[in-house]
């Protein structure tokens, strides 16, 4: 992050030491010089060379925007790293069987006794305990009442804990009257019945009754023309419902689920049929005997197309398993270079992870907990762990919209998008700054193993349908730090060789300047010089006191098109020497590299108009040079 500043210290010191001083003669071009030594040796003790002043050296002009690295409008750095997630949602489907179901009355509606006190009343000679005359057409009547569990159940229920409400693609019931004769040959049918009443289970939801038929209290089917229902055994159906609904009641305990099914109590299940009288007739024709074990009685069946319902949602509460994709995030790939030393250490105030998931077409709401896992692939962190983890306590994302998540440290979640609007959850979690003081290769995130569920409320959901989730998640680390914060800037100059080849010399050379600092990070200087093939030279450099003091964090303003300084800088003398003890060192100088250590001493921030000035740039030789043009 120093790069602008110390090259420009380092590399005009070096090229001033051997060339400031050799061309300030003149050389008379008539000279063979093929024919002249043109070794040069020149006693420069103590001169000093006055360089001059440097412009504003902005902290945007050293620290160059990535897709990692970025600034907001007002110009203060921040990380981003950025994964990607999806899962889906899916309740499998349950089954539902309305199998064929009779109702027989509970006592039969005509028996002997009945048809002898009738028989009797119509002046018809009988004896009791003897066979009875039935004369033909002759009509009868009794009352008739019974009542059955039908053959209903809902099974195959799986990710599902309770059901309140099933609805169905509209399913017709049909309900059929037969007559149910002790024998065929007690030829007795039906003619009318008088206030017939089908009471239905009442969690059937019931639409769409036949003619003549309405439906009270919600479940109770009533005759209307007049009460009377005349019969036609050529047509048994006297009536057809069609159930749109199975509504479960939870203040009695319906719709628990049990191994897979829902049960329903024989009481739930019941159906019952009642008739003030139902009327019988003669229809053989001819006189009918009746012996004393005879009876007749009416049968109801209710019956269902293909013995199904068919379910087109459901409201309950479901726990369907929901094990998403993430993708990990990639930390250590594309950091600029000031972060890439593993020495560097961030000390955020509010390191922030925001995720964000669209659930605008999923029906349930999501609990969601996390692990996240900061891992150094080839090596380990300095408390020797290869991994760091970190667990994400429970946050909510509701059905039907956008959702953002914030887990954070500190005093609020930070988002260089600007803190979303109604975002779900914001969780401060004291140690997500943890995972990447040192930084990691990469964080795994971890959402499996039941760690996203769909909350434990009411919800209504397609059976069978894939509702899917598409989910990112970004790590944010704004350069607003505390004590501790290091980063740490590795650069070398450009090949020097061409220029320094033909120097010899010994001594010291010593690279002085006024240091004018804005920038909240106090600077330490570390220097090596290396040859063509990158070998380390014997330089001696001592920086020591090239210590640039911490500066208050302020920044330059525009007037017009120049850089206004603060005016609050601070201000450090900084001094590079250079010891040349063998005289053919400077001559196999490549490259300068330099390891700058950026530590900060308090809490501040990193903005692009902080800046560095130098001035009064001195270059001093406490040596002899000596030039080889031969």
């Amino acid at each position: 992050m120093a790069n602008p500043l110390f090259k420009h210290l380092l590399v005009t010191g070096m090229l001033c030491a051997g060339t400031t001083l050799l061309f300030t003669g003149c050389i008379d071009d008539s000279y063979d010089l093929d024919k002249v030594d043109l070794t040069m040796k020149l006693n420069t003790d103590g001169l000093g060379v006055k360089l001059g002043n440097t412009d504003l050296i902005a902290l945007a002009d050293i620290l160059d925007e990535d897709e990692t690295v970025k600034t907001e409008a007002n110009g203060l750095y921040y990380l981003v790293k950025d994964g990607t997630s999806n899962f889906n949602v899916k309740v499998d489907n349950m089954t539902t069987s309305f199998n064929d179901t009779k109702l027989d009355m509970d006592a039969p509606v005509l028996q002997y006794h009945d048809v002898f006190k009738q028989l009797q009343d119509a002046g018809i000679p009988v004896t009791e305990g003897s066979t009875l005359p039935i004369p033909a057409d002759f009509e009868m009547h009794g009352s008739a009442e019974g009542n059955q569990k039908i053959d209903f159940s809902i099974t195959d229920v799986k990710d599902v804990t309770e059901v309140k409400t099933i609805d169905l693609y509209k399913s017709k019931v049909a309900l059929t009257l037969t007559e149910a004769n002790s024998r065929p040959e007690l030829n007795l049918g039906v003619t009318r019945l008088k206030n017939i009443r089908l009471y239905l289970p009442k969690f059937l939801g019931v639409t769409d009754v036949a003619p003549g038929w309405e439906l009270k209290e919600g479940n109770v089917l009533v005759y209307k023309n007049g009460g009377i229902y005349n019969y036609n055994r050529n047509k048994p159906e006297i009536c057809s419902v069609y159930l749109n609904k199975v509504a479960l009641d939870q203040t009695k305990n319906e719709g628990k689920v049990e191994n897979g099914n829902i049960e329903l109590t024989p009481a739930e299940l019941n159906i019952r049929m009642t008739a003030e009288q139902v009327y019988f007739e003669n229809r053989a024709g001819r006189e009918l005997s009746m012996k004393v074990d005879d009876q007749a009685s009416v049968r109801l069946d209710i019956q269902v197309p293909n013995n199904v319902l068919n379910i087109n949602q459901v409201t309950g509460k479901f726990n369907p398993a929901i094990n998403p994709d993430n993708e990990r995030i990639d930390v250590s790939s594309d950091l600029p270079d000031f972060l890439q030393d593993k020495e560097v250490r961030i000390v955020a105030t509010n390191p922030t992870i925001r995720f964000h998931a669209n659930m605008s077409t999923l029906p349930v709401g999501i609990d969601m907990r996390g692990t996240l896992t900061a891992v150094k692939e080839n090596g380990t962190f300095e408390n020797g762990a290869p991994t760091k983890v970190v667990k994400l306590d429970k946050s909510v994302m509701n059905m039907g919209r956008d959702n953002y998540v914030y887990y954070y440290q500190g005093n609020a979640p930070y988002d260089p998008e600007g803190a979303k609007a109604g975002a779900a959850t914001v969780k401060n979690t004291a140690n997500i700054g943890d995972l990447i003081t040192e930084l990691p290769d990469y964080l795994e995130v971890d959402l499996k193993n039941n760690q996203i569920n769909v909350k434990n409320e009411y919800y209504t959901v397609q059976l069978g349908r894939d509702y899917h989730v598409d989910a990112d998640y970004s790590v944010f680390v704004p350069f607003e730090f505390d004590r501790g914060l290091k980063v740490v800037y590795n650069d070398s100059t450009e090949s020097m060789h061409s220029d320094l080849k033909d120097l010899s010399a010994t001594g010291t050379l010593e690279v002085m300047a006024d240091a004018y600092n804005t920038i909240p990070l106090e600077l330490l200087v570390g220097l090596k010089a290396v040859d063509v093939d990158g070998n380390e030279l014997p330089v001696e450099f001592n920086t020591a006191e090239a210590h640039v003091a911490p500066g208050d964090g302020s920044t330059y303003t525009m007037n017009g098109e120049v850089k206004q300084r603060s005016g609050s800088e601070v201000m450090t003398p900084i001094k590079i020497t250079a010891k040349l003890d063998d005289k053919d060192l400077l001559s196999r100088i490549d490259k300068l590299c330099f390891n700058i250590h950026a530590d900060a001493t308090g809490s501040n921030k990193l903005v692009s108009t902080q800046y560095l000035k130098l001035n009064n740039i001195k270059i001093k030789l406490h040596a002899g040079v000596i030039a080889d043009f031969n």
